[in-house]
């Protein structure tokens, strides 16, 4: 389960590839001077889905590089701390930057730290009569270290950046890749990246068939696509 995503523009934004955005400029300063004077914006976000048991997973997110023309390029030094879990479908911005314009096959990211806090309830109480449990069995918030093997995460996802615009990408970070072995957490994380249109379906099929024709929608990241009769005759047909 895919759950976290990341944006990527030329400007210093993030959302996905293939798209132009009219957002306002993220405060996130870029290590990597355009050469051309029609560059573009690049941005990334983050995202993800909600993970059973799971009350936070914070990451500390260090470098971003993208690879251009074979050799990485830094594009951000900052340091981004992240809950995951609080992202739950919605995004978050990692990073943007001016880019010169073409095409680039792959970014990373470097993972510094990560720490998980999940939900448990005390096995004493679970031996209480059933209608007591409700009193008694309050989960308790239990916070555990996690270590990072990988300390590199590569993103292969090819995206173009076009003169005078904002490409945008999504990451997405499964949290399923948080595994306990041997009386440890762990956390290499795999990712995925979308495209802003796919990013865009993802909550349109969410949406399509809840009784309410979205006929106008905002212009966020976030938001779902415009339904109509044609695209979502279920909820949009009298």
């Amino acid at each position: 389960m895919y759950s976290r995503i990341l944006w990527i523009m030329p400007l210093l934004f993030l959302l996905l590839a293939g798209c132009t955005s009219r957002y306002l400029s993220n405060p996130f300063a870029s290590t990597i001077q355009p050469s051309s004077a029609d560059a573009g914006v690049l941005e990334v976000y983050v995202v993800d889905a909600p993970y059973a048991g799971l009350a936070r997973l914070y990451l500390a997110i260090g470098e971003v590089e993208i690879l251009q023309e074979g050799s990485w390029k830094m594009v951000s030094r900052n340091r981004k701390e992240l809950d995951l879990v609080a992202l739950a479908n919605q995004t978050e911005l990692l990073f943007s930057a001016r880019l010169d314009p073409g095409e680039y096959p792959k970014l990373r990211f470097k993972l510094k730290s990560a720490k998980a806090v999940f939900s448990v309830v005390p096995t004493d109480c679970l031996r209480l009569p059933f209608q007591d449990q409700g009193r008694a069995c309050e989960s308790k918030l239990q916070e555990q270290k996690v270590s990072t093997p990988t300390k590199k995460v590569e993103v292969a996802y090819s995206f173009k950046v076009l003169p005078g615009e904002t490409t945008q990408v999504v990451v997405d970070i499964d949290l399923a890749s948080l595994q306990y072995v041997k009386g440890s957490y762990s956390f290499s994380p795999l990712v995925k990246a979308l495209s802003f249109p796919q990013y865009q379906l993802r909550f349109f099929n969410k949406h399509c068939g809840d009784g309410y024709c979205q006929e106008v929608s905002c212009a966020g990241a976030d938001c779902p696509p415009v339904e109509n009769a044609e695209n979502c005759p279920q909820d949009c047909t009298s």
